[in-house]
Order: structure tokens, then sequence, then C-alpha cells
């Protein structure tokens, strides 16, 4: 996807980006013309967490796109994987926009310091500033400013979704994080809600593409031990 000067988006560019998965590792798809709506298994006990275990939320028609954050680069700049996400979630609310009560919810707690450590960033608060410059509403943007990670991500998100009575979302990643967003995501939300996948492409070259697929290998290898603080 690309952005012109005035920080507008190319929706074919946007669109080529999109692909949704066949979520067939969780508990039930429906399939609906080219996508699939997915309502993911039983949630797990978290003592800890305080998890809720009945759920009155009101069923409204609106939708939440969900875009995971990525920790940013020195001085609270954007990653080139960031940029890439938040590109095509603008492309993916716009489809979504004219129902009322649809949100976009960017996630990210880590801080960073600007290049003269005067003011410090998170994730959230520069996914915001981004995606008003591309020209989302400010007031249909949600941020979770406190996720430091994928599991606080879809925790603090199902919170975000049951305060604004929402149960249908759409979770967008990078395509070699999705994997694992899938696995915490059908731990995480129960079959009040309906969960559908989107994965971006960003841009990376041919060293860093491996880098973030080790990367990605390892936590998923050693998850089960991470979701044991949160969830058993």
């Amino acid at each position: 996807m690309s952005a012109d000067r005035n920080g507008q988006v190319s929706w074919e560019d946007g669109m080529n980006r999109i692909f949704c998965f066949d979520l067939t590792l969780l508990s039930s798809s429906v399939r609906t013309g080219s996508t699939y709506l997915t309502d993911v298994g039983d949630v797990w006990g978290n003592p800890h967490m305080q998890v809720k275990t009945e759920r009155k939320i009101p069923r409204t028609d609106a939708t939440a796109v969900v875009v995971a954050g990525k920790r940013l680069l020195q001085g609270g700049k954007p990653s080139q994987v960031l940029l890439s996400r938040l590109q095509t979630a603008s492309v993916l609310f716009c489809s979504y926009a004219n129902t009322p009560g649809n949100i976009i919810v960017v996630s990210g707690g880590c801080v960073e310091k600007d290049d003269d450590e005067e003011k410090f960033y998170t994730e959230s608060s520069v996914m915001k500033e981004l995606l008003i410059g591309y020209g989302i509403p400010s007031d249909r943007i949600v941020e979770d400013e406190l996720s430091v990670n994928t599991i606080e991500t879809a925790l603090n998100v199902r919170d975000i979704l049951d305060d604004h009575g929402i149960q249908r979302l759409i979770a967008l990643t990078s395509a070699f994080h999705l994997p694992r967003l899938q696995t915490i995501f059908g731990k995480i939300f129960d079959d009040h809600y309906s969960v559908k996948f989107v994965e971006d492409h960003p841009a990376l070259c041919q060293q860093e593409a491996m880098r973030e697929e080790r990367t990605e290998a390892y936590m998923l290898s050693v998850l089960d031990d991470h979701l044991k603080y949160y969830i058993y």
C-alpha cells in the first residue's frame, strides 16, 4: 500500500494486501463469501486476571478492527512493519466506517523516548496519530496503552469490546505474526464473539523477513509457558 504526500492511501494497493485465513485451528468457522467468520473456543479460567465466566454484552451491529502493535524504533518512530499494518488497517476500516459504532483499536503499551529524550511515546499513541493522518476520525480510534505483548493485547481488547458492546472483531497483523495472534485470540475470546483475521504483508528485505520468522518461531515454542502466567 502507498500513501501520497497528503497521507491518502491507495484503495487498490491496500486491498491487495488483505487476505483472510481459513481458521481451521479454531473451534468453528462459517464461510461467508471469500472470508471466514469464526467463533472461537471456550475461554480458559484465570484467577489472576479475574476472567468473567458470564457475559451480558448488548449485541450491536458494530465491528471493531483491531491492529496489533509493533515495538517503536529509536526516537519513537514507527517501523516499516507497523506503518504497513496501519496503512492496511485504514483501508480496511474505511469499508466499515459508515456503520455507527464501528471502532478501530490500536494496541501497544511499550514506551520509547524521542531523540532528545524529553518526550515518551507509546506504540498506541503513535499508531493513533498515523491513523488520524490517514483520515480516520479520532473519535473512532480507541487506544490500548497497557499491552506489552500479544497475550495482553487479547485480554485488553476483549475488555474494550465489552465496554463498547461489540462482539464482532477483525484482528489485523503481519503475516509472520498471524499464527501466534490466532492461537492467543483463540484462547481468550469465547463464543460470544465472531473473530476474523486479516494478514498484512510488509515490504521487508530477506534478512529482515528471516529475522521476524525466527523470532516468531521461538515465541510460538514458548507460548504455552507464557500463557500460564495469564490463563490456565
